[in-house]
């Protein structure tokens, strides 16, 4: 899926895990804040709304992985 973003195939990438792709963003923003905050502070503890997030997207991974290899799921794949 990387590989694909960075030839800019978002087609492909999406495919390939459509979950992941959508959630990117998310992750990125996440990482960006956490990374800003201990820059400035020296704090690695997330806040609530931070653990919230985090949490919120590995229950949403973990379902679409689940959901996506049930047989009668095909539009999925």
């Amino acid at each position: 899926m990387i590989i694909s973003i960075i030839n800019l195939d978002f087609e492909a990438a999406f495919r390939y895990n459509a979950a992941l792709f959508v959630l990117s963003p998310v992750f990125l923003i996440l990482a960006i804040t956490i990374i800003v905050r201990y820059i400035r502070t020296g704090s690695q503890k997330l806040s609530r709304g931070q653990s919230a997030v985090v949490i919120t997207l590995i229950v949403l991974l973990l379902l679409f992985g689940i959901v996506r290899n049930l047989p009668f799921v095909d539009f999925i794949n």
